[in-house]
């Protein structure tokens, strides 16, 4: 899966396609748009994280006082065996009951990719592992760096990208980001990397700094515009942003600028 993801595929599409047949369809990959999903589980390599929410440890001591008892609202926990037990049909993992052990006995334990997910877009799905919702998931990437099993990956456009490389039709130009000045170490200046991107095949290679000042200079221009209508204007350069505020806060996508950066 982890291949495939790396071929461009989209693992929801594909999921029981062989790799062999993927690379049979190579020409299909290389000239498909760039479509949704971006992140993706890979189902094999989810280990399948606990998904009780509220457990008890054996830090349990029975106390007299009982305080999770008297904070549970719903009366979903009881003493079983000398030792606190949350029945799990009636919990509805408000936290009450951790914020009342004195002892620290109940843990609130949640996903790691799911407590980085800002917007709940995951949870368990079949056989325990996780599902990314992706009618919610704005492909901010934070619950790939948060999987401590590599289990969440983004799907590689690097095909379309040699695609573009081999098409003689027309040229193919590389825009890096500032950033990319220290990503290869003191011994790559600027010159040896606008070199090496030419042998690879690109035309031109351009800072995106320069949009980045022709976008802030639209931007004014749309900022004044909307001003003068008395209306609000905002804007990010990151895509989750603008998917963010489509997909969680559709009342404010009117002012959502619209110049493309």
């Amino acid at each position: 899966d982890r291949i495939k993801l790396g071929m461009g595929a989209i693992l929801e599409e594909n999921d029981d396609v062989r790799l062999s047949s993927l690379v049979k369809d190579l020409n299909t990959l290389k000239n498909r748009e760039q479509t949704l999903p971006i992140v993706s589980i890979i189902e094999k390599a989810c280990d399948r994280c606990p998904i009780d929410k509220m457990v008890v440890t054996n830090a349990c001591r029975n106390c007299v006082a009982h305080n999770c008892l008297n904070a549970c609202p719903r009366k979903a926990i009881e003493i079983v065996n000398n030792r606190a037990y949350i029945n799990k049909e009636l919990c509805v993992e408000c936290g009450l009951c951790v914020k009342a052990c004195r002892f620290g006995a109940i843990l609130e334990i949640e996903r790691p990719c799911s407590r980085a997910c800002a917007v709940g877009a995951i949870s368990p799905g079949e056989n325990s592992s996780a599902k990314i919702d992706h009618e919610k998931c704005v492909e901010c990437g934070a619950c790939i760096a948060a999987c401590p099993f590599g289990a969440i990956s983004d799907r590689s456009e690097i095909l379309q990208v040699i695609a573009f490389l081999k098409a003689e039709s027309f040229p193919t130009k590389a825009l890096v980001a500032p950033s990319i000045a220290g990503q290869f170490g003191p011994m790559v200046d600027w010159s040896r990397l606008v070199s090496g991107l030419k042998k690879l095949g690109f035309s031109e290679v351009i800072p995106v700094a320069l949009g980045a000042d022709q976008v802030g200079k639209e931007e004014s221009q749309e900022l004044r515009e909307r001003q003068t209508e008395g209306e609000a204007l905002f804007n990010s350069c990151c895509p989750s942003f603008k998917n963010l505020i489509e997909k969680n806060f559709s009342s404010l996508a009117t002012h959502l600028s619209k110049t493309k950066s």
